[in-house]
């Protein structure tokens, strides 16, 4: 009994050091996708968009963007960052005319991919999306 429980909590503390010590990054993205016929701008303001902070953004049909690039060194991120831009922080123009029916302050518009440590954020806009 000694013996089997002696072996789990080394085996047990081996895994926790080679984890703790293989550094891995966890890396947030966040993206537009133009599958529409229009060109979209994002004007990104507000404190909550430190990074974007005042940026206008264009996107052309086709195009994709990242908008947000955020990588945490040597910490491996199990918790999903929510994927909305904060409110009241962007405003968006369709410049051929139009009014786009999603929104990036919604996390139910954006698409979420996790693929190893990424996290990736997609909004993605179509023609169904532009009124």
């Amino acid at each position: 009994m000694f013996v089997r429980l002696t072996l789990a909590a080394l085996v047990a503390w081996s895994v926790l050091v080679h984890v703790s010590c293989y550094k891995r990054s966890s890396v947030h993205i966040k993206r537009i996708h133009n599958k529409s016929d229009k060109t979209l701008q994002f004007r990104f303001h507000g404190i909550f968009n430190v990074i974007t902070y005042g940026d206008t953004i264009t996107i052309y049909p086709g195009e994709t963007k990242d908008i947000l690039y955020y990588k945490e060194e040597n910490k491996f991120s199990i918790r999903t960052r929510p994927c909305h831009i904060a409110r009241d922080s962007v405003s968006t123009t369709v410049l051929e005319g139009g009014r786009l029916l999603k929104r990036l302050t919604h996390d139910k518009d954006w698409l979420f991919a996790r693929r190893a440590n990424n996290q990736i954020c997609t909004f993605e806009v179509t023609n169904d999306d532009i009124d």
